[in-house]
């Protein structure tokens, strides 16, 4: 929602100069320039996109004529810029990380849904027999990436058990099973950056994952 208003108010103060409804340009221009101003000030621009930034303001102060409006301007079309970015690369990493932890089919499946994957024969096999011989393969905490392309995760029960629900911030969600030593219940957040996702592997199978918090 945060990013929805954030993409939304400097493109309502772009029309609203071109327009000449004042009232509405600086409104919106000027909460933006406060919000770039805020990220900066708290060190959230990498070097890269603080120059963007200030071409911005130069382009637009030479379009405008005038420093207040380049400034006001500059500020709305970075935000709309750095937001479009942000947006792209959650879709990336939304679609490797399903992909590579979800999507996990043989060569002639173009496609498989969540549902076939949580309800895979694989992890239906029971406790005894999983302990006997899966072994844990890899264990890693989410990425910086991953982490911030989550807008939340939580707790949701499936017919084997218990899943973790990824909504990412691009759209969409995807599923993850939790692992059993987990005592969160359906409907709980996982708080994903203590979290750590485990890889179990068995021979003559793919290998699976499960969510460890």
């Amino acid at each position: 929602m945060v990013q929805i208003i954030m993409l939304t108010l400097p493109i309502i103060g772009i029309i609203g100069y071109y327009t000449d409804t004042e009232w509405l340009y600086y409104l919106c221009s000027i909460l933006t320039l406060i919000a770039t101003l805020t990220m900066i000030f708290s060190k959230r621009l990498s070097q890269t996109m603080f120059e963007i930034f200030i071409a911005l303001i130069i382009g637009c102060w030479i379009i405008s004529s005038s420093f207040i409006d380049g400034l006001l301007l500059g500020s709305c079309a970075f935000v709309i810029i750095s937001n479009l970015i942000t947006i792209y690369k959650s879709m990336q990493i939304f679609h490797s990380f399903q992909k590579k932890y979800v999507d996990k089919k043989p060569d002639k499946e173009k496609y498989q849904s969540l549902s076939t994957i949580l309800n895979k024969p694989t992890d239906e096999k029971p406790a005894k027999e999983e302990k006997a011989t899966w072994v844990l393969k890899d264990e890693r905490p989410f990425t910086q990436e991953e982490i911030d392309a989550i807008d939340t995760a939580i707790v949701v029960a499936s017919k084997n058990g218990r899943s973790v629900q990824f909504t990412m911030k691009s759209g969409g969600m995807t599923f993850i099973p939790l692992d059993n030593s987990s005592n969160l219940n359906a409907g709980e957040l996982i708080d994903i950056t203590k979290a750590t996702l485990i890889t179990l592997g068995k021979q003559g199978e793919g290998d699976i994952y499960r969510v460890k918090d």
